[in-house]
């Protein structure tokens, strides 16, 4: 009968969720309540909550995250350029047409810019900086006079991180990555930025 296939169902379904963690020398696996069991259900559960969350965000931006119900990321943007010796590059972030300012019950909306990128070769330093407003290559003084929101860190590898306050001039910031100190090798950079509102309570 119909509650008999469920079952049946249930059972191959955790089948093969145990298949893909792989048995340990006691082969204590099949064992209920083993931690590696205990293991495999714990990440059916996150995958499931990562696949409800990615739909969320790019099917709407104005939908809320499964995982932080105060938090909406209003969009993504992704890109690459190459940083050669002795140069500096730019990348200007413009925030767009988004109505972030409401406050609703008391509660007051944040503005966040996360950022994250990585260095290609990953042995390699760059200098990083976040600067507000809009400050492009073509305009090399106005970078060295602008707010600075991160000045001049040196990251290796790569790094991420988010801040306030990106968008209070122009509703736009600067990302900059300066290979200055470098007299031969120059950097690839592979970067990913996005703009997410969080409710503060």
């Amino acid at each position: 009968d119909a509650k008999s296939l469920a079952v049946e169902r249930n059972k191959e379904l955790e089948a093969k969720v145990m298949e893909l963690v792989p048995l340990d020398g006691d082969g204590d696996n099949d064992v209920p309540g083993s931690p590696h069991r205990k293991k495999a259900q714990r990440k059916s559960s996150i995958i499931g909550n990562m696949v409800v969350e990615e739909i969320g965000l790019t099917s709407n931006s104005t939908m809320k995250s499964s995982k932080d119900t105060n938090e909406c990321k209003l969009w993504t943007k992704s890109s690459s350029m190459v940083v050669g010796a002795g140069n500096i590059e730019s990348f200007v972030v413009e925030l767009g047409q988004h109505d972030v300012l409401n406050t609703s019950g008391g509660a007051e909306t944040v503005l966040l810019l996360r950022w994250r990128f990585d260095i290609t070769p990953s042995d390699m330093d760059i200098e990083f900086s976040v600067l507000k407003g809009r400050c492009g290559n073509d305009d090399k003084s106005k970078q060295k006079t602008a707010d600075c929101l991160i000045k001049k860190r040196t990251v290796v590898g790569g790094g991420g991180g988010e801040i306030s306050g990106a968008f209070a001039i122009q509703n736009a910031c600067t990302l900059l990555w300066s290979n200055a100190h470098s007299w031969i090798r120059p950097r690839t950079i592979k970067f990913t930025v996005e703009a997410v509102t969080v409710l503060s309570m």
